[in-house]
């Protein structure tokens, strides 16, 4: 896996959210800085944050207030990893991900069409990838699930506590699709991985990938091959007649 710059828009909005919170007190379970962002060779990622407007809000009945905005182009199959790093201090932070047209959405430049896109919570990026567990308390708003995870081109989701599973579509290569989702960023607890812990928190990540279409089995492309040339055969019996 390989580190990626974000784009200049978005480090803009970012150099903001460190200048904002610089000097404010810590709150529970808020993210205050991204860490490394990773994925397949070519891919685009992007990831802006304000400081957390209501902190320690779990379980918001609403969207939260508090937001990550994401884009990212996947230029090939694999996995992309965004990182964040928290401040606690004794609570839960509940925030919305929109990963809408405001820095881009998901596109798909894999070559290959997708029938399925995956959101998983864990520590550590690219091979040190660790899942996260119900013990770390890190999760996809669960069980209040309000509001709901959308897509836009997937209409069936697996709601788990720490992945998410959309299937029920198809997104060609070249296509857009745009995500919500939210997470309850919760404060420093012993299940975390040691590694992650750091002075003031802990860091954590989201794994995004895609479920490729599958790729038709040599046996059956070889008989539909012989089928339609069976079937331009007597064509051509027919109108030789």
């Amino acid at each position: 896996m390989t580190r990626y710059l974000k784009s200049a828009a978005c480090y803009g909005f970012l150099c903001l959210a460190f200048v904002a919170l610089s000097g404010q007190p810590a709150f529970a379970g808020v993210i205050f800085a991204l860490g490394v962002l990773s994925g397949p060779p070519g891919s685009v990622i992007a990831a802006a944050f304000p400081l957390a407007a209501s902190p320690n809000n779990d379980n918001a009945v609403t969207a939260s207030p508090n937001f990550v905005a994401a884009g990212k182009t996947f230029a090939g199959l694999g996995f992309v990893d965004m990182q964040f790093a928290v401040d606690s201090s004794g609570g839960t932070t509940e925030y919305f991900v929109n990963e809408g047209v405001i820095l881009g959405g998901v596109q798909n430049q894999t070559g290959v069409a997708w029938t399925g896109y995956n959101v998983e919570l864990g520590f550590g990026v690219g091979d040190e990838f660790v899942p996260s567990s119900p013990a770390d308390l890190l999760d996809f708003d669960l069980p209040g699930a309000d509001p709901t995870p959308t897509n836009t081109v997937f209409t069936t989701l697996n709601h788990q506590g720490d992945r998410l599973t959309w299937t029920g579509g198809v997104l060609p290569h070249g296509g857009l699709m745009l995500a919500t989702f939210s997470i309850d960023v919760p404060d420093v607890s012993g299940g975390i991985p040691p590694s992650e812990i750091i002075s003031t928190g802990y860091r954590f990540t989201v794994r995004q990938y895609a479920t490729p279409a599958a790729a038709p089995e040599p046996v059956t492309g070889m008989l539909l091959s012989l089928g339609l040339a069976a079937w331009a055969a007597s064509r051509r019996v027919k109108h030789e007649r």
